[in-house]
């Protein structure tokens, strides 16, 4: 027995329209979504799940977070701010948190104990020159001081080239002008502190 078959054109472009639908239909049911994580919403102290989380825009953790992990940003991680105590100001530009600078100059101390103090009254350190560079150049409205004295920055060295007689020992400073150079380690130089983020 010998069956023909005939379709016009309009019939088989229909048809084959159907087959992509649902050849389509098929593909889309057939694959998995994405894991959407958990939920922001509700996350406090202790209630943590292991897992991904999705965290909205802007997302304040209004305290300390703990990653005892790897912390995937999946792109851009921006608004790591740490919260600068008082008497200190925020440096920061294009969504990103150098650190926080002291706002007042302290009292002049030798670079060790300058050192020290930043260390034990703030957990800080001295700024690098880029760090109190860029503080003094963009946020000196919020700083006291600025330029009306050496200061100390966070560098050392030792120079045998300035000293015909003993190795030149020294710490770093940014000068009234602005120029680093270096002074005296035992000398007593004016300070801030520097709060890394």
């Amino acid at each position: 027995m010998k069956v023909s078959f005939e379709i016009g054109e309009k019939h088989f472009l229909f048809l084959v329209g159907i087959l992509a639908v649902v050849s389509a239909i098929g593909i889309v049911t057939g694959q998995t979504s994405p894991n959407p994580g958990h939920g922001a919403s509700g996350i406090g102290p202790g209630n943590f799940q292991a897992g991904d989380y999705v965290f909205p825009n802007n997302l304040d953790v209004g305290g300390n977070l703990d990653v005892s992990g790897n912390l995937d940003g999946g792109g851009n991680v921006t608004g790591a701010f740490i919260e600068c105590p008082s008497g200190f100001t925020s440096v920061e530009s294009q969504g990103r948190q150098l650190g926080c600078i002291q706002n007042a100059q302290q009292s002049p101390a030798t670079c060790q104990n300058a050192i020290l103090s930043c260390f034990d009254n703030n957990g800080g350190r001295l700024p690098s020159y880029s760090e109190i560079y860029v503080a003094f150049q963009r946020f000196s409205s919020s700083l006291s001081g600025v330029g009306s004295a050496n200061e100390w920055i966070d560098v050392a060295y030792l120079d045998y080239y300035w000293s015909t007689t003993a190795a030149f020992r020294a710490c770093g400073i940014i000068d009234s002008a602005f120029v680093p150079y270096g002074s005296s380690y035992n000398s007593n130089i004016a300070y801030r502190c520097w709060i890394p983020n």
